[in-house]
C-alpha cells in the first residue's frame, strides 16, 4: 500500500498516528501520482524492486491469480484485500 499525503500532518510509514493511515504502507509520498497499477481487476504495485500484488478489485468469484505481473514475479502483500 502507499499514502500519498496532501496534507500538513507528519505521516512516516509504520506509524499509527492519524489512526493508523499509514501503519502498513510500503512508502508515503507528500506529492506526485500512485505507482499502483490496475491489471484484469488485480492492483500491483512495483517497489524496490519487488512487485507486490495488493488487492482483487473485480467481481469474479472463482479467482485465479495471474502467472506473472509484467511478465515479471511477484509476491503477494501480507495486508492484502479481497
Amino acid at each position: 500500500m502507499e499514502v500519498i499525503n496532501k496534507s500538513g500532518l507528519n505521516i512516516t510509514k509504520g506509524s499509527n498516528d492519524y489512526g493508523y493511515v499509514a501503519y502498513n504502507a510500503l512508502t508515503v509520498k507528500q506529492v506526485g501520482m500512485t505507482a499502483i497499477v490496475k491489471q484484469d481487476g488485480f492492483l500491483f504495485y512495483p517497489y524496490e524492486g519487488t512487485n507486490y500484488l495488493l488487492e482483487y478489485s473485480g467481481k469474479e468469484t472463482d479467482l485465479v491469480l495471474p502467472d506473472s505481473y509484467n511478465g515479471n514475479s511477484y509476491q503477494i502483500y501480507k495486508y492484502t484485500e479481497s
